[in-house]
């Protein structure tokens, strides 16, 4: 669901930025709260764990794939605040790092895939507003897989579909029928909702089996980069299908750092095109998850020292 440039007009994805911008502010506020009981190794490690799930595409129906958005997983395992930041932190290392995602487009996507699944997840799972009782406790112990989390993890992507269709229908800069985008958007993402659940419960189950361990979750974030994502399906995902139906596919920019030697999970270089996905799946993980414990330790020692 990595929207690239072009699709939107620049008056829509400047209000986008400005929304992304303060939601994340709001979500840094929370996220501080939060590392007073989760462990920064645990934040790194999630985000690493998103990464490489993203870059495993399923085939979901004729001709369509989808892969894991993350939001529901992230807020399950580090809370609301923690759990919107380390997303949006994989989008932001996905788009300069690996040319997926466009870079004028980077406010919608860490809206539309961080900011709106996370609040929907985190409202469904209830640690939106937790019980004053509640709000010192570590969201791992709160949060276990379950109906609720299933009902989080498919709510938040069926609300990413709805986001983007929104921002289609009042910001296109063309393409066939907007107001029908959100129907489109819907059906093909119904089965990537399924399939996200699974993927969710799943990982929830994983992450508490190996007792939380940080080291133990970012080794197999690895063993999936290089194991799963080589094979992952290369057929357009959902949103990719919906643009190439409707007709605004061809509206897409070519990504301003499409010469970086990571771009398209490629590694310059590597002739094997298993081999240098599967390097660039454990480049990413390495990278999201050093950001994410160097931004988790400054924040640390600021509220520290106050």
């Amino acid at each position: 669901m990595h929207l690239p440039d072009g699709i939107l007009a620049g008056h829509t994805e400047a209000v986008t930025a400005i929304l992304a911008g303060g939601a994340l502010g709001v979500a840094a506020v929370a996220a501080r709260h939060e590392l007073r009981k989760v462990p920064v190794a645990r934040v790194a490690a999630v985000g690493g764990l998103i990464f490489a799930g993203q870059m495993v595409n399923l085939p979901v129906a004729s001709g369509t794939s989808g892969h894991l958005i993350g939001a529901a997983l992230a807020v399950a395992l580090l809370g609301p605040g923690l759990g919107v930041v380390t997303t949006a932190m994989v989008l932001v290392v996905q788009g300069l790092l690996f040319a997926d995602g466009g870079v004028s487009s980077a406010g919608a996507n860490i809206l539309n895939m961080a900011v709106i699944p996370g609040v929907v997840a985190a409202a469904v799972l209830g640690t939106l507003r937790r019980p004053t009782s509640d709000l010192d406790a570590d969201p791992a112990e709160v949060v276990r897989p379950g109906l609720r989390l299933a009902v989080a993890a498919g709510l938040s992507t069926l609300a990413a579909a709805t986001a983007f269709s929104l921002e289609y229908a009042v910001g296109s800069l063309g393409g066939e029928g907007a107001l029908a985008v959100t129907g489109d958007m819907l059906a093909v993402h119904l089965p990537i909702a399924v399939a996200e659940i699974a993927m969710t419960l799943g990982a929830v189950a994983a992450v508490h089996a190996l007792d939380r361990r940080p080291g133990a979750v970012l080794g197999g974030s690895m063993l999936v980069a290089v194991l799963l994502a080589p094979l992952a399906s290369s057929a357009p995902d959902g949103l990719e299908r919906v643009s190439i139906d409707r007709g605004f596919a061809s509206l897409s920019a070519d990504h301003s750092l499409i010469g970086s030697p990571l771009a398209d999970y490629a590694t310059t270089g590597v002739s094997n095109e298993m081999l240098t996905v599967a390097l660039a799946g454990v480049i990413g993980i390495l990278v999201v998850a050093a950001a994410l414990a160097t931004l988790g330790r400054l924040a640390v020692v600021e509220t520290t020292h106050r």
